[in-house]
């Protein structure tokens, strides 16, 4: 045990494997000292060792650097809504040392967060979010624990009361489509009838419309705007269309060129 006496009268540990200092670190009493000095190298036999000086960087910092490092192995739609939600974190939040960021003030946070009128489902992400960080932070050796796993969400929702969205009936989508000219009224009529998203549809190629068993669309991978094509959850399902032939103008088109391999949804001039 390497515990030794300072000049001042305090009690410097300085806890060794072999002739490696782990840390250093003074106490007023002797007993404090042993204590802290046992602790370290129990972490070390059982590979939970953080140096203190690593639980020194800031929060804010060691979440950037998670967050480039995340960059190309997750969908760009996931880095995106990510780096959004860990901008509503408070700076003297951002601003602690990372290892003294604790449970209560994140559970403080995800308590104000609804308090606030935050969706709950947009706080549980956002506490995924950050648990997911410490998890990273505890194989990098910068953290020695996820302190998010006791900081819940409180059960309930936030004052803000749901958006309920309803589909159009097939006399709302006919009035839609009526007021629009073109393509618009194309890509309208078509995303109405097969509930595709906007990227599903833009990733659609003319050999992705289908007449047997059914009329229907096969989706496969969506390209939203600003985002490199990938393959989508929905890859194994089908989108089935429900317009025939000269309710769907597009649908049509695709069916007669269906051996080309050329985008299929037409593209939309003069629109933002």
């Amino acid at each position: 045990m390497t515990i030794s006496k300072t000049p001042g009268g305090r009690w410097r540990a300085r806890p060794k494997v072999g002739r490696n200092v782990l840390a250093s670190r003074t106490f007023d009493r002797k007993g404090d000292a042993e204590k802290w000095h046992d602790a370290q190298i129990r972490a070390y036999d059982l590979g939970q060792f953080v140096d203190p000086k690593a639980g020194k960087e800031k929060l804010g910092s060691a979440l950037d650097r998670w967050m480039t490092a995340r960059a190309g192995t997750v969908a760009g739609s996931t880095l995106k809504t990510d780096k959004a939600l860990l901008r509503m974190l408070p700076t003297s939040l951002c601003n602690l040392p990372l290892a003294a960021a604790t449970a209560q003030q994140w559970e403080a946070l995800f308590v104000g967060k609804l308090q606030g009128g935050m969706a709950r489902s947009s706080v549980v992400r956002l506490r995924a979010v950050v648990s997911s960080f410490y998890t990273w932070a505890v194989r990098q050796k910068i953290a020695s624990e996820n302190v998010v796993k006791d900081a819940p969400v409180p059960k309930g929702t936030g004052i803000k009361k749901p958006h309920e969205v309803f589909p159009f009936t097939v006399d709302e989508l006919r009035a839609v489509v009526a007021d629009l000219d073109g393509n618009q009224a194309d890509v309208a009529l078509f995303l109405g009838l097969t509930g595709l998203r906007w990227g599903e549809m833009t990733a659609l190629r003319v050999r992705d419309i289908v007449q047997v068993p059914r009329a229907a669309v096969r989706v496969s991978k969506s390209a939203p705007d600003g985002q490199e094509e990938r393959a989508t959850r929905r890859a194994a399902a089908s989108a089935q269309c429900l317009s025939p032939p000269n309710w769907c103008p597009s649908c049509s088109r695709g069916r007669r060129a269906r051996s080309r391999p050329t985008t299929f949804s037409p593209p939309l001039r003069g629109t933002s």
